[in-house]
């Protein structure tokens, strides 16, 4: 092995030596070679964001930012830990190495999740089991990020003569694959966009292995050309959970199978049918993840014509005094709902769907559009719009008799980085009644209402319109009242009348389903009604687009080894896995700085002043970053490309920062500790007000528009951050201490750590202007220590 290592070495004609200069195709290699790591490392950091919440089951898609800040860190101990000199010359034998440890990884994670640990869904949780496989399939990325880290360490170091171009191929690369990613998983499925960082690390191999160059370009290129066909059509890198799992309780009494299944930028989508002796085959598309199931049903047009009758609660519509005439369907998946509803309307329904997925559509017509649906679709009073709901709601301008709110999961998967629970927030309730014809009807169809009663108590008081107990119907498929397990709600919000009320009240009756309040006399259960006539109680936690989550975590009582009887409670469950996965990565971050300090290198050891300076200043720069992507979530439509425009917006605004202080110390005018710090302290809450007060009022603008809009937003503020860690280097190097700068570098990524999993796991709590705002006091403490050392010091 050895060997092998030593004749890769050789075989880069030594053009990375730092002492022969920066002239000629040397420098132009070693751009390369950080290029294509800065690349390769954050597409993979993307493509574990977009892939974590299928895999680990309840957790967060920011998740892979610590798992990648880890990795870096742990780059830099190796590096910290290393006794013998290190030379640009070891950086080509990390190519491979680097390519060869990202596909053992994805191997590793298919493997394990195949064959040992499987699919974790929401409401099947064995939190000791989700609790390992969180750990391994988070850790087992992190060799090839600490691999990266070396190489980028290594670069900087000895890479000094020309940093200022290292640097700007770091964040070109960087920056590069924050607007690849998102387009590559758009356009290609996931296996084979698993291929791209293999194609990249390649390319920067043959350019620095010049006299192998002609076997790299035959054998390397072969092999990956064999790779991508293979991921294409799924015979690598495919993921086979257990449908069963999939379709939870659907699945009792049934043969499951998943019969196609694909990618995208949003979510993993699968067509599964679900077979019993002596019943016609179901048919469901699952997507967020396994958190929502859309039936797929066919569009048969003689029904149109002789309607089925007591259909449920889409025959309800009809029957109001002014029957609808044109709906919108939110949520709706492959037409299921806008079929039922134009059917029951004899075809006179003009109805609009809203769907954010479009490989939903896409996988209910496959086979030859066995259900018939593109027939639906191509109806001329059928409009199926792909796209993210508030964003419609905010571009469209028409007013419906009908808003249909289709059952989801959103409101149960209680985690960050999951787009679709705006729709359930008091800002979607609003938008909802904006869009409202004056004698319109609202339908939040089996979903959790408990919170949903709170926030339209407040709205129609503060619209001057029924009280909550005249404007809705509650409908339920068991006698018992649960509202916090999926009901239907009928909203009217003028009010409905006697004739209304009893007419749906009947055909609700013949539908089998319970009536648990409707006005006139159709009274539930004492605390129901308590809870409808009562004036809106301000002191419980409504969904907000700023956090929008029904509940909050059971922090209390949480401990790493509860007695297994405590996992009987679902929502502990959920919590559970959420806060041990804060613990595992707070947990590794402190035994790593501990171990920084416990094995110094050489016989100094960096002050405690300085390591307080890049922890706090890191922890902080997470908050504002992790805050800022949950804040642009919505605005953006996407978790993975709000990732992608911060990311994008910090690393290239970054170097900005960066610069300025370079070439401050240049002029021998360094910049004082006190600056950056009161700079971002004014900053940050400023970036807030202008995404909260400006960005989130202008969803519905393209998305090309908004990515731009939002990397703007975040870059004067990104600026400053990206000041403090040279600010550090600086004051380090100014004391003689420039042998430690890898532990400057791994402090700072331990930091990253830290402050983005707590930042995670506590936003749903608190929110993410909390975060926000929290980044903001952590710099005001920065800025009135640096101040109050400073004038010390003059004194």
């Amino acid at each position: 092995m050895n060997e092998w290592m030593r004749a890769l070495r050789d075989a880069s004609e030594h053009d990375l030596d730092e002492e022969r200069g920066r002239e000629g195709p040397r420098s132009r290699k070693l751009l390369a070679v950080v290029s294509a790591t800065a690349f390769s490392m954050l597409l993979l950091e993307l493509l574990l964001t977009r892939m974590y919440p299928f895999f680990l089951g309840d957790v967060s898609s920011f998740v892979a930012i610590p798992v990648a800040m880890f990795g870096l860190s742990m780059g830099a101990l190796l590096l910290h830990l290393w006794r013998g000199p290190v030379s640009l010359r070891a950086l080509p034998t990390l190519l491979p190495a680097m390519a060869f440890a990202t596909l053992s990884s994805f191997v590793l994670l298919f493997l394990l999740f195949n064959l040992v640990f499987g699919l974790t869904h929401h409401q099947l949780q064995s939190p000791p089991h989700d609790a390992l496989k969180t750990a391994v399939l988070s850790l087992i990325f992190v060799p090839p990020f600490a691999l990266a880290g070396v190489v980028l360490s290594v670069a900087f170091r000895q890479g000094a003569a020309w940093v200022g171009g290292l640097y700007a191929a770091d964040l070109a690369g960087s920056a590069l694959a924050c607007v690849v990613t998102p387009i590559a998983l758009h356009h290609a499925d996931l296996p084979v966009v698993i291929c791209l960082p293999f194609w990249v690390l390649w390319l920067a191999a043959v350019a620095v292995y010049s006299k192998v160059r002609v076997p790299l370009l035959t054998g390397g290129g072969g092999f990956l050309a064999l790779l991508t066909v293979a991921a294409a059509n799924q015979w690598v890198f495919v993921e086979v959970p257990d449908p069963d799992v999939m379709g939870v309780r659907y699945s009792r009494g049934h043969t499951v199978v998943e019969h196609a299944h694909r990618w995208n930028d949003i979510s993993r989508v699968a067509l599964l049918s679900w077979a019993k002796e002596g019943a016609a085959t179901q048919w469901r598309v699952l997507h967020d993840d396994g958190v929502s199931n859309v039936v797929v049903v066919p569009y048969d047009p003689e029904l149109v014509a002789h309607p089925p009758e007591h259909d449920s609660v889409h025959g309800l519509p009809k029957l109001l005094d002014h029957p609808p005439e044109r709906a919108l369907v939110i949520f709706a998946g492959a037409g299921r709902d806008m079929i039922r509803l134009h059917q029951q309307a004899g075809g006179k329904l003009d109805v609009t769907g809203v769907e954010i997925n479009g490989l939903v559509p896409e996988m209910a017509t496959l086979g030859g559009d066995p259900f018939h649906l593109r027939a639906f679709y191509d109806l001329p009073e059928v409009h199926l719009r792909i796209d993210e709901g508030r964003a419609f709601l905010d571009r469209d301008k028409t007013r419906y008799d009908l808003i249909f709110a289709g059952s989801n999961g959103a409101q149960t998967a209680v985690r960050t980085g999951h787009v679709r629970k705006f729709l359930d927030t008091d800002g979607a309730v609003r938008a909802e009644l904006d869009h409202l014809e004056p004698d319109g009807m609202l339908v939040y169809y089996v979903q959790p209402y408990g919170l949903k009663l709170e926030i339209l108590a407040s709205e129609l008081a503060a619209r001057g319109l029924a009280p909550l107990s005249d404007a809705i119907i509650a409908i339920g498929s068991r006698p018992e009242v649960r509202p916090d397990n999926g009901d239907t709600l009928l909203v009217k919000p003028s009010g409905f009348s006697r004739g209304e009320v009893e007419r749906i009240v009947a055909e609700a009756r013949a539908s089998e389903l319970y009536v648990h309040h409707a006005p006139f006399g159709h009274r539930g259960p004492p605390r129901f009604e308590a809870r409808i006539a009562g004036a809106p109680n301000a002191d419980i936690p409504i969904p907000t687009d700023d956090r929008p989550y029904e509940r909050m975590l059971t922090v209390r009582g949480f401990t790493p080894f509860p007695p297994l009887s405590a996992f009987r409670d679902l929502a502990y469950s959920l919590d559970w896995i959420k806060l041990f996965t804060m613990g595992l990565f707070l947990g590794l971050s402190v035994l790593t700085v501990v171990v920084f300090y416990a094995v110094p290198r050489g016989p100094r050891r960096l002050p405690v002043w300085a390591a307080a300076w890049f922890l706090g200043t890191g922890i902080c720069y997470m908050l504002a970053e992790i805050g800022l992507m949950a804040k642009l979530e919505l605005f953006l439509g996407s978790p993975l490309l709000s990732t992608a425009v911060v990311l994008a917006s910090f690393l290239l605004a970054n170097a900005g920062g960066s610069a300025w202080v370079g070439r401050r110390r240049a002029e021998g005018r360094p910049v004082a500790p006190v600056v950056p710090a009161v700079l971002a302290m004014i900053l940050v809450p400023l970036t807030l007000v202008l995404i909260d007060g400006v960005l989130v009022h202008h969803l519905g603008h393209p998305v090309a528009l908004k990515a731009v809009v939002g990397v703007l937003a975040a870059a004067p503020l990104a600026t400053v951050l990206g000041a403090f860690y040279p600010v550090g280097v600086g004051l380090i190097d100014d004391r003689g201490l420039s042998e430690l700068v890898p532990m400057t570098f791994g402090l700072a990524t331990l930091s990253s750590v830290i402050g983005s999993t707590f930042a995670l796991v506590v936003m749903i709590d608190v929110g993410a202007r909390e975060i926000v705002l929290w980044a903001a006091m952590g710099y005001a403490l920065v800025a009135v220590v640096a101040g109050a050392t400073t004038l010390v010091r003059r004194a």
